[in-house]
């Protein structure tokens, strides 16, 4: 509980490079230090449209199920493997299935990189 708390008053920013190997319809992710020791793992998605969106690739359904990378279902939504749940990028909200919303974080593209808040 205090961890998610002094999360609220701290921001981090990272940069990710290498942002144009991420294809249009695509999904990656990104390791911030080992999930099981209390990391996280992001996901970013390149819409078909070229908008990047980046979010927790932990689905919020609370099963330890994680977002896959790759192509995106039908050129525009992430998908959770364990119940086959499908979020929209742009919104986080579940479009198939029944979860709560995923957390996502601000991020920008410049220079060849991506600029992420966490």
């Amino acid at each position: 509980m205090l961890r998610r708390l002094l999360r609220l008053f701290q921001r981090s920013h990272i940069v990710v490079p290498n942002a144009a190997e991420l294809e249009p319809g695509t999904a990656r992710t990104i390791k911030l230090g080992e999930v099981h020791e209390g990391g996280t793992e992001l996901l970013i998605c390149r819409m078909p449209d070229g908008r990047v969106h980046a979010m927790d690739s932990e689905c919020p359904h609370g099963h330890g199920g994680r977002l896959m990378p790759g192509p995106l279902v039908d050129g525009r939504y992430v998908e959770c493997p364990m119940h086959n749940f499908h979020f929209d990028p742009k919104s986080g909200r579940v479009e198939r299935g029944v979860c709560p919303s995923l957390r996502r974080f601000a991020i920008r593209e410049q220079d060849g990189e991506f600029h992420i808040s966490i």
